[in-house]
């Protein structure tokens, strides 16, 4: 997916096109199930993830995206919780910059989360950034660029 599709992708969050790229998604999903059946476990987690959103998450409630990515996620959480505290967490330096444009009032974390603090090499997939981990992936998931980047505990960012 290069830089430039995110940022297009990225944009698209919060606004009509959004549910659009959904319908999209779903017939290209509904493709890659009929391709590889056990895919359909892994497609349905976003489905069964906004369904417990919806039941958990009050309009104060203080929500924790790790791993922001494109904002998706991130989107939904402040749309349920308008009046809530919202930390997000992403280690890629052009996500954060587009995650703090798009959401003002979301205190944005240019880190990664691990069970230490320390200075680590990330592994950016440049394919599909959503791929992107501190663990180096193996060589079929695509070609990598290496970028250093802080990683904290959440305990110690957020501590209450």
């Amino acid at each position: 997916m290069g830089r430039r599709y995110e940022r297009v992708a990225s944009a698209m969050v919060g606004t009509p096109l959004q549910t659009v790229a959904e319908k999209v998604r779903d017939v290209k999903n509904a493709r890659t199930i009929r391709q590889e059946p056990g895919m359909a476990d892994v497609l349905a987690e976003t489905r069964r993830t906004y369904e417990l959103m919806a039941k958990v998450i009050r309009p104060d409630t203080t929500c924790v995206d790790v791993g922001a990515h494109l904002g998706v996620m991130l989107h939904r959480m402040v749309k349920l919780a308008p009046q809530g505290r919202h930390h997000a967490f992403e280690p890629v330096p052009y996500k954060a910059g587009w995650l703090r444009q798009k959401f003002p009032s979301v205190t944005v974390h240019e880190m990664a989360l691990a069970d230490h603090d320390a200075v680590e090499t990330f592994h950016l997939n440049t394919g599909s950034s959503a791929l992107s981990a501190l663990r180096r992936p193996s060589e079929d998931h695509g070609p990598t660029e290496a970028i250093t980047v802080p990683v904290r505990r959440l305990d110690d960012v957020i501590p209450d």
